[in-house]
């Protein structure tokens, strides 16, 4: 099906478009006096060509002892799972990539857009997080940098590929809804007929036997012929 194959290469490109976005330390853009712009991404803090651990850098103590806050962790496990789901999706969908019967080809695209809504769900989650994680932590950022704070180019490809995941979702639900429904099957259990037993049985009477059929006195082992003696 050509629409959920371009619907595959969409979605692997949003994929290296979002593992651009995770990677690299463009998310908030912090000025510093005498030094310039100080770079924070998801996992990194960079001073120019100088780059530290975000985890070491906003988490350690003065001992050296790391606490990583829960909301680190799930704004960037929010992010890292979006991507996933894009890139599955783009695999699965491009598997598809021939004719179907319509009902069939109705449920492939129902499934791509509730991958891609997913997906989207947890990209868009992870920005707003990151967003209120950053406004909560902005006593520290400013204190050890500056006054001056906004949000770099990372930080905007993640809210592109959060928005396009969702804008290619409905269109796909749109899609979906104009294509016929799966053919509803039903089955219907016949009874089992009862088997009829038909049985031949011949009778043949020998003329001039000796063994009475009938006798006068009731049986015939009570004739007096036989030797029964009232």
């Amino acid at each position: 099906m050509a629409t959920t194959a371009v619907v595959g290469v969409i979605s692997l490109v949003l994929f290296v478009i979002h593992v651009v976005a995770i990677a690299t330390p463009g998310w908030m853009v912090v000025g510093k006096e005498g030094i310039g712009s100080a770079y924070i991404g998801l996992f990194q803090v960079c001073f120019g060509s100088k780059c530290v651990s975000y985890v070491n850098y906003i988490f350690a103590d003065k001992e050296g002892n790391v606490n990583v806050s829960f909301s680190y962790i799930a704004f960037v496990g929010l992010h890292i799972v979006g991507a996933i789901i894009l890139f599955a999706n783009g695999v699965n969908s491009l598997r598809h990539f021939r004719s179907f019967p319509d009902g069939q080809a109705r449920s492939i695209a129902t499934k791509a857009a509730i991958m891609l809504s997913v997906a989207s769900g947890c990209i868009l989650a992870g920005v707003v997080w990151f967003y209120l994680d950053m406004k909560t932590d902005l006593d520290l950022i400013e204190s050890s940098l500056s006054q001056e704070l906004k949000f770099g180019y990372s930080f905007y490809l993640a809210v592109v590929t959060g928005a396009s995941s969702l804008v290619v979702a409905i269109t796909m639900c749109v899609v979906a809804s104009q294509m016929a429904p799966p053919p509803v099957i039903t089955t219907f259990i016949t009874p089992p007929c009862p088997q009829t037993v038909v049985v031949h049985s011949t009778t043949t009477h020998q003329a001039g036997s000796t063994y009475p059929m009938t006798s006068p006195v009731g049986f015939a082992q009570n004739d007096p012929a036989y030797g029964y003696d009232q």
